[in-house]
C-alpha cells in the first residue's frame, strides 16, 4: 500500500473522529443525559422552581465558570466552550434547545 493511501485513510479517520466528537460535544451541551430526570430536563426544573429570571443569572454564572476552567479540564477546550455558549444564548433569552 503506497503511503498516500495510507495517509488518506488516516485521513478519513480524522475526519469519523472528528465528526463524532463535535456530536458528543453537541449532545454533552445540549442535553446531557446526566441532567435529565424521565421527561423533564434539570434548567426546565430550576425554571419551575425560582424562575426564568433567576435561573438566566444562574445561566450567566455558569458561563463565567465555563470559560474559567476550559483550558484546564480536557486536551480540547471545544465542549467547555460550547457549554458556556450555550448559557450565554440562555441567559440572552435564546435557549438553544428550541429547534426554532
Amino acid at each position: 500500500m503506497s503511503p498516500d493511501v495510507i495517509l488518506n485513510r488516516m485521513e478519513v479517520k480524522r475526519l469519523e473522529a472528528d465528526a463524532l466528537s463535535k456530536e458528543q460535544i453537541h449532545e454533552n451541551v445540549n442535553s446531557p443525559k446526566h441532567y435529565s430526570s424521565g421527561e423533564i430536563e434539570c434548567i426546565d426544573a430550576m425554571i419551575h422552581c425560582f424562575g426564568i429570571e433567576e435561573v438566566q443569572i444562574y445561566a450567566k454564572i455558569a458561563a463565567f465558570k465555563y470559560l474559567w476552567r476550559s483550558k484546564h479540564k480536557h486536551n480540547s477546550d471545544a465542549e467547555d466552550l460550547a457549554k458556556a455558549e450555550f448559557y450565554i444564548r440562555f441567559a440572552n433569552g435564546n435557549d438553544p434547545r428550541d429547534k426554532s
